[in-house]
């Protein structure tokens, strides 16, 4: 029983999405390795080629996130084996989703976003933490001004020991 080698490099990686294959062992890699959908004998739509596009963008967000660079073999693979025509919604659905992440910074923006939730806690967590601290404190001084009344005021004489 063989243990199927899990991918480590980048590359390697790249290459096990669903969209690149590699040549043979050793062989060089096809960064898009596609095919639209109307090429399986369905009529395929544009719009569901742009689908699958995006979703073979979103398979490799993770890995640009690492290196952005890996974007350039995917392009000159889109160039060397892709039939622009054909695959023309694939391409526009992969390059609309990973062109909107990096506009957006998605790497910068997870870390803002997580570090404003952080902070929103901390403060919300403070807030708390003085708001209990206040309501003690104005419950221990109402005792102790009640105990000053009481005693002040008190109308039942002492009852001296024998």
């Amino acid at each position: 029983m063989s243990k199927k080698k899990t991918p480590t490099s980048l590359y390697d990686r790249l290459a096990a999405l669903p969209f690149a294959t590699r040549n043979g062992k050793g062989g060089k890699h096809n960064y898009w390795a596609v095919s639209p959908a109307h090429a399986d004998g369905e009529p395929g739509t544009y719009a569901a080629d742009c689908n699958t596009g995006h979703d073979y963008a979103e398979a490799m967000m993770p890995l640009l996130e690492e290196d952005a660079l890996l974007l350039r073999d995917v392009i000159l693979s889109m160039v060397r084996h892709g039939d622009e025509e054909a695959c023309r919604g694939l391409i526009v659905g992969f390059m609309s989703h990973v062109i909107r992440s990096f506009t957006v910074g998605r790497a910068e923006s997870n870390r803002m976003q997580q570090a404003a939730r952080d902070w929103w806690k901390e403060q919300t967590a403070r807030e708390e933490a003085n708001a209990v601290a206040r309501e003690e404190a104005e419950a221990a001084r109402a005792r102790e001004a009640r105990g000053r009344r009481t005693r002040r005021h008190s109308t039942v004489p002492a009852i001296a020991a024998e």
